[in-house]
């Protein structure tokens, strides 16, 4: 009763998210525009106009929600409408990928519940592109494994992982798991064949979106590469995070371990993908994407759970001692990771409130310039949104140039360069010239609008308490006004 009435609330604080004025991540502005010059019949990864609205994650999302934007209006919700209807999507692939494996309706039901929990955690159902890549791979993968292995199966799934790629990056990894798992199967020169065709698809992607999309070379596969990092400490704090949160799944597998049933190892039959590859995810995040600072446990819900699940819904099957450890585990699951989730409704109100706030004080404006998160608040009002969430990992590009085999595909490193002086000079301009005559900004950093110039030429004007009751943030933003008026 628990596990329904909390997974029941959550749908309805979801559901109140979505349609919540008030931003709810830190740069859900950034592919909102890309969605409106879409909209507006410009390419959002024009040379002319970088960094601008050109997308980090790509292109395939904030297009797929250019019909969301016609129907809905172009905001916040239709954008995360659109990520949400992704978001049930995957669900249902996942829940028939568990049946397919053999689990019963309420095993099936429970694991993908526990998946949903996941992708619902922190930033993933906002204005993000997670939703439409985890279905295009899962779906992916219902494709290549409908059958054994072969042609037939293998082309659709990787035609949907090559689209997974243009929504964001590193969810084209099954199509190089098939090929590995292929191989290590036994059939050899088919896995060698599969490994070949991907690469070609993944290297075809990548000209054909640099030829449709100029900027998105820079844009999309620089930042990535310039923003990599890996900290040990943040992948075992990850780890363990995300242990807690899987408590159910662990649950279930260790009790398939202790029982007189077959374990859940890799014995490479035609059964073995989803096993091999949470195996191969598991891999992925030790060597690099779970010691990567900016995404708490996402990179883990995207790689290792959904997998993990589908092999776990295979080898307990329909035994009533697994599934009973797995609804056992749900509630303390439940308990132990609650104050992940906004669970309180009247929080979104508040937050809109602090952002009503400050749209009174935009619209009041004959200049305002602002920080990332109220990028939407000044897009909506009609006014330039320079600091929008993209320029940053514009910068982030810049700073490392591209390997050699992308680099004729790479704008010049001078054009990149002055675009971005184009975007900076008119803001330190302006703040010299006290041309602003309101800056919004928070404590976390300023971005393109530097704290000592704002400080020399800005007095403080009082705050606005902000929050972001999805992503758990809370702060007061500063009121900047001109010390010469």
């Amino acid at each position: 009763m628990l596990t329904a009435a909390a997974f029941l609330w959550l749908g309805v604080i979801w559901l109140r998210m979505a349609l919540s004025a008030a931003p709810q991540e830190m740069r859900e502005a950034a592919p909102l525009l890309t969605t409106l010059a879409f909209l507006a019949g410009h390419n959002p990864y024009a040379l002319a106009t970088l960094p601008g609205p050109a997308s980090l994650y790509g292109p395939l999302y904030p297009l797929v929600a250019v019909p969301f934007a016609m129907l809905l209006g172009p905001g916040l919700a239709a954008m995360r409408i659109a990520n949400g209807v992704a978001i049930i999507a995957a669900s249902v692939i996942l829940f028939r990928l568990c049946r397919r494996q053999g689990a019963d309706r309420i095993a099936a039901a429970l694991g993908t519940a526990l998946a949903l929990a996941g992708w619902l955690y922190w930033v993933g159902p906002t204005v993000r592109p997670d939703g439409l890549a985890l279905a295009l791979c899962l779906g992916g993968v219902a494709l290549f494994t409908r059958k054994a292995p072969g042609w037939r199966g293998f082309l659709p799934a990787l035609v949907l992982w090559l689209l997974a790629f243009a929504a964001k990056l590193y969810f084209v990894f099954p199509a190089f798991v098939a090929a590995l798992w292929t191989f290590c199967t036994g059939r050899v020169r088919l896995g060698i064949a599969f490994a070949a065709a991907a690469a070609a698809g993944v290297t075809a992607s990548i000209v054909l979106l640099a030829l449709l999309f100029p900027g998105w070379p820079a844009v999309a596969l620089g930042s990535s590469l310039g923003a990599t990092v890996y900290d040990g400490g943040h992948l075992l704090r990850q780890a363990a995070d995300w242990a807690l949160f899987s408590l159910p799944l662990l649950a279930g597998l260790l009790v398939l371990a202790a029982g007189p049933w077959p374990r859940l190892r890799l014995n490479l039959s035609d059964r073995s993908f989803p096993a091999f590859a949470a195996w191969s995810g598991l891999v992925a995040l030790v060597a690099s994407l779970g010691g990567h600072t900016g995404a708490h446990m996402t990179y883990f819900f995207h790689l290792l759970s959904p997998f993990a699940i589908i092999a776990l819904a295979g080898a307990a099957g329909t035994r009533p001692a697994v599934r009973r450890a797995i609804s056992f585990a749900f509630p303390a699951a439940i308990l132990l990771n609650a104050h992940w989730f906004p669970w309180r409704i009247g929080a979104f109100a508040e937050a809109e409130a602090g952002f009503a706030e400050a749209a009174m004080l935009i619209e009041a404006a004959r200049a305002p310039l602002a920080t990332t998160e109220f990028a939407p608040l000044l897009i909506e009002a009609g006014r330039p949104a320079p600091e929008n969430g993209h320029a940053e990992y514009f910068a982030v590009a810049l700073s490392h140039p591209p390997p050699a085999l992308l680099a004729p595909l790479w704008p010049p490193a001078a054009q990149l360069a002055h675009r971005l002086r184009r975007l900076e000079t008119p803001i330190k301009d302006g703040l010299a010239s006290e041309r602003f005559d309101l800056v919004l900004t928070n404590p976390f950093g300023f971005g393109l609008i530097p704290r000592p110039l704002l400080e020399r030429h800005y007095r403080s004007d009082g705050s606005i308490a902000i929050t972001m009751p999805w992503a758990d943030q809370h702060w007061q933003a500063e009121i900047w006004r001109p010390r010469g008026k």
